[in-house]
């Protein structure tokens, strides 16, 4: 009970299930502090006990080391093992790495003014490519606020006036005419090919990306919402066909990020990171204040009902010519 209790403040938590093997079916809960919730900054107090005879409780106090020039991950620390290790064993791990870390970096920004159709903007410093048989993507979150016209971005020409060579996956919400509060899901996610040659005067890859806003439950407060986009998450993706076999026996690798579905297994991914540590851009969304609802139904209704006795009259109108022209002959 206590271990569970200390659940409730890590500085992060990484749930993991796997559902793809029958056999384990295996949910895996990772909690991360920077330092002991009962200790002060810089201080680490844990008591660890095995919870049972027959269980195995290790160990290890590990820092991680800088990359070999292959790029494999390494660990060095100290281990030992409740009930059988009388002291601490150095040791040190080194896996081969599926994801790295690219020196590159990337912005993202809304056009201003913005409307009900953004464009988000997306400034890539790719440097160079790990190798000359990689791509370069980014893998959009997208949140039930906004959404993307697949069947837009099914024109060739126009992703090439983007920056984007091709839509390579698209799940999610698609309605196009739905508004926020009807959509069960998160929202969608998009995966895009960039254009890494088509640069701007600065030497930035230069990507746009048509958005299109929901309509947004009415306010209370003011007349505009703020909606946040996530930034994508932009890498080079390489074939690793070589090294792939190898990733298995990493303990710290991670499979189905979402777009790792959409690439082959023997892939190896170097990521960009975001400038200055941002991770989103906002935007605010025109929404129906409601202390003007009342004036608006009276409005509709008495628009549609102009319009409505205006067709009748030209109807009828059109009607009575008729028959006078069947009866002037």
């Amino acid at each position: 009970m206590a271990e569970i209790e200390r659940l409730a403040a890590p500085d992060s938590i990484d749930i993991d299930y796997n559902s793809r093997s029958l056999e384990s079916r295996a949910l895996t809960i990772s909690a991360f502090w920077h330092r002991s919730p009962e200790e002060g900054e810089g201080q680490w107090n844990h008591k660890v006990q095995q919870l049972a005879d027959d269980h195995r409780a290790e160990v290890g106090i590990l820092d991680q080391r800088p990359a070999s020039s292959d790029g494999r991950l390494s660990f060095g620390g100290v281990l030992t093992v409740l009930g059988e290790d009388q002291q601490l064993k150095p040791t040190l791990f080194s896996f081969p790495a599926r994801h790295h870390q690219n020196s590159g970096s990337y912005s993202g920004s809304f056009n201003d003014p913005a409307g009900l159709h953004p464009k988000f903007l997306l400034k890539v410093d790719a440097l160079e490519a790990p190798s000359e048989d990689c791509t370069l993507n980014a893998y959009f979150s997208i949140p039930k606020d906004f959404f993307i016209d697949k069947y837009q971005l099914a024109d060739q020409q126009l992703l090439e006036s983007l920056g984007i060579k091709e839509l390579k996956a698209f799940r999610g919400e698609a309605d196009l005419e739905a508004p926020t509060w009807t959509q069960s899901r998160w929202g969608s996610s998009a995966l895009f090919e960039i254009d890494s040659k088509r640069v701007d005067d600065n030497g930035l890859v230069d990507v746009e990306l048509p958005l299109q806003m929901r309509y947004q439950e009415p306010g209370f407060v003011s007349e505009y919402s703020p909606a946040k986009l996530p930034w994508p998450t932009v890498f080079w993706a390489c074939p690793a066909d070589a090294e792939w076999q190898k990733f298995v026996v990493n303990p710290f690798d991670r499979g189905y990020l979402g777009y790792d579905l959409d690439f082959p297994k023997e892939t190896a991914y170097h990521h960009l990171s975001p400038i200055n540590g941002t991770t989103y851009s906002t935007v605010e969304v025109p929404v129906l204040e409601m202390k003007h609802a009342p004036m608006v139904k009276i409005g509709t209704a008495a628009v549609v009902g102009v319009g409505f006795l205006y067709i009748v009259v030209k109807i009828l109108g059109s009607m009575m010519k008729s028959e006078l022209k069947k009866k002037a002959e």
